[in-house]
């Protein structure tokens, strides 16, 4: 492949010749090398890479619907020692930033036997500038050549790497390189960067002139310079740009107000774009947006969670999807997952956990013990334990009407005490026959009156 020189600024970069430097074919070693000379895009490497290590890759046996760990498979223990000099974690790591700068990460499996299917004992991952896919015709992939740092080519089988990466569609020899979208932004970014060192580095503007009413020659103007900086200590020359101007020469001010240096609009810009090419919200970066957004904690979780369901969980799927079809085909119903678990960004805040096990009982969907472990307590176990709020509210209807229907019979009972029922008969009798008689009486009253 030919490759034509461009200079931007003071990056002097090799891309395929015929393409943009914006262009799908950016080659993975130049693009990252550019990523890495910028802070915005090194941090959002960093920050999925590092997320992404969190996450624990396990086996399980898959039932229908329900999945089982599977402990002591030779997955588990490859994961946790891929080879002889890396941890899961680092592992992950450098997947996660061979996906972000090359588009895609190479892992060459090293298989008990060399048979296919086999278990695989070791996982050398390879830098992904050094891979070549290989294609036929009809654009298939048949094979990989990989160059080592030191060493001749070596020729790979499609059995003898697992490939993850982000497809081409234009070029399946060339896997989609988030970085060439941001290409110009980087170097937009880089080259602010470099404008600032330069003022304060080489001082581009002066700040310090000298004026005199003399025509003067350049040696005395350098006399003079010399003379001055000797009074004040020539420390000062080292943070101050010295202008010496004769007769006739007046000095305008044409230095730019470091405010307008700043170049807020362009950063802003650029910072979002780059962290978009990466999934990787602004408020995670301890950048200009990311400080002026993220002062709240709200902000930040959010952000957080945000990263893993758009941008790790959906790269975890493809790879266990990928390790599935290749390195577990030949065991049946034998299937990893990553656990997610102990990703402190999915872990809900205790009081939402609380209301939403509350609202779930309340609404009927958790029983009472499955509210209680979802609230992190111990179960009351039983048919107490097992009922759901319905069944609580009828217990407890059911409850109130024995209380009442109790103590209904105990005032019953004490009334009976004080007036047994015999008493009580005779004192009715007695009320009924003295109203009789007062009725009769009042009677015959009236009658002798009329």
């Amino acid at each position: 492949m030919e490759y034509k020189s461009i200079r931007t600024g003071s990056f002097e970069l090799l891309v395929p010749s015929g393409s943009s430097i914006s262009g799908q074919h950016l080659p993975p070693f130049l693009a990252a090398q550019r990523a890495f000379a910028n802070s915005v895009a090194a941090q959002c490497i960093r920050i999925v890479a590092k997320n992404m290590a969190m996450a624990k890759l396990k086996a399980y046996i898959v039932e229908g619907d329900k999945w089982t760990e599977y402990d002591g498979h030779w997955l588990d223990d490859l994961m946790d020692r891929p080879n002889g000099w890396m941890s899961e974690n680092d592992l992950w790591d450098y997947s996660a930033v061979s996906l972000n700068t090359g588009g895609a990460f190479y892992w060459e499996l090293r298989r008990r036997g060399n048979q296919l299917g086999g278990e695989v004992v070791e996982i050398k991952p390879l830098p992904p500038h050094r891979v070549e896919i290989l294609a036929d015709d009809e654009g298939d992939v048949i094979g990989y050549e990989y160059t080592p740092f030191r060493g001749e080519k070596r020729q790979l089988s499609v059995e003898q790497v697992l490939r993850v990466d982000y497809p081409n569609t234009l070029d399946p020899t060339k896997p989609y390189n988030p970085l060439a979208t941001i290409y110009r932004e980087m170097g937009m970014d880089n080259e602010a960067s470099r404008f600032l060192e330069e003022f304060f580095k080489n001082n581009a503007m002066p700040t310090l002139v000298l004026s005199t009413e003399q025509d003067i020659s350049p040696k005395q103007a350098k006399q003079a310079e010399e003379r001055w900086y000797a009074k004040v200590g020539r420390r000062m020359k080292r943070f101050l740009g010295t202008v010496i101007l004769g007769n006739g020469v007046k000095p305008i001010p044409i230095q730019q107000n470091f405010k307008d240096m700043e170049f807020s609009a362009l950063r802003t810009l650029t910072e979002t774009r780059i962290c978009a090419a990466f999934g990787v919200d602004p408020v995670l970066l301890p950048t200009g947006t990311g400080i002026e957004e993220g002062t709240t904690k709200a902000n930040f979780q959010e952000a957080r969670r945000h990263l893993w369901d758009n941008t790790i969980i959906p790269i975890l799927k493809k790879i266990e999807s990928k390790i599935n079809r290749e390195l577990l085909f030949a065991e049946k119903n034998i299937r990893c997952k990553f656990d997610l678990s102990n990703v402190d960004a999915l872990k809900e805040d205790t009081n939402q956990k609380f209301e939403r096990a509350i609202s779930a009982f309340k609404e009927g969907v958790f029983t009472r013990d499955q509210a209680l472990t979802e609230m992190g307590h111990d179960t009351v176990g039983g048919e107490e334990g097992a009922a759901y709020v319905f069944d609580a509210q009828a217990n407890l209807f059911k409850a109130q009407a024995q209380a009442n229907e109790q103590e209904q019979r105990q005032q019953e009972t004490e009334t009976k005490a004080i007036h047994p029922d015999d008493q009580l008969d005779q004192l009715v009798q007695a009320m009924i026959q003295a109203q009789d008689e007062m009725e009769e009486k009042i009677t015959q009253e009236m009658s002798s009156f009329f």
